[in-house]
């Protein structure tokens, strides 16, 4: 006689959700959680979490965890009554959103104003080395007696 024991069945075609789907979050972003099967948000599941060393239920198939603060830091999953669960998502909530972005360009006018310039600036060297070139060629005629 054989006796096959299973205990907190993990193997599901349910799957948690994530919108948007990241596991990074920052302090005061919100994250929608849904159980889905099939595309479709799937009855007789619970979103459930670990966080702070506490499980916490969150009473239906989908949640939104609005105003996120580090605390909501943890392991999220689905599972039904009967134990079977869903793969877990590590989700984690930082304080800061990391370096600041690179200051945006020039507006097209300061960039306009810049190539102007510096094509002022071009025609003005220009026109010196034409003028010492001709100076130099009058210089040595007179010079030279022609």
């Amino acid at each position: 006689v054989s006796v096959l024991l299973l205990s907190r069945l993990t193997v599901s075609a349910v799957s948690l959700r994530l919108s948007p789907n990241r596991p990074q979050f920052f302090i005061k972003e919100s994250v929608s959680l849904s159980c889905v099967e099939a595309g479709q948000t799937a009855d007789g599941w619970t979103v459930k979490r670990t966080a702070g060393g506490h499980n916490e239920d969150f009473g239906g198939s989908s949640c939104i965890v609005s105003n996120l603060s580090q605390s909501d830091t943890g392991v999220y999953w689905c599972e039904t009554s009967s134990g079977q669960r869903s793969h877990q998502i590590t989700i984690t909530v930082t304080d800061s959103k990391g370096p600041p972005p690179p200051p945006p360009p020039p507006p097209p006018s300061s960039f306009c104003f810049l190539i102007a310039e510096a094509a002022v600036g071009s025609m003005v060297l220009v026109l010196v080395l034409v003028l010492v070139v001709v100076g130099m060629v009058l210089l040595c005629r007179n010079q030279t007696g022609m």
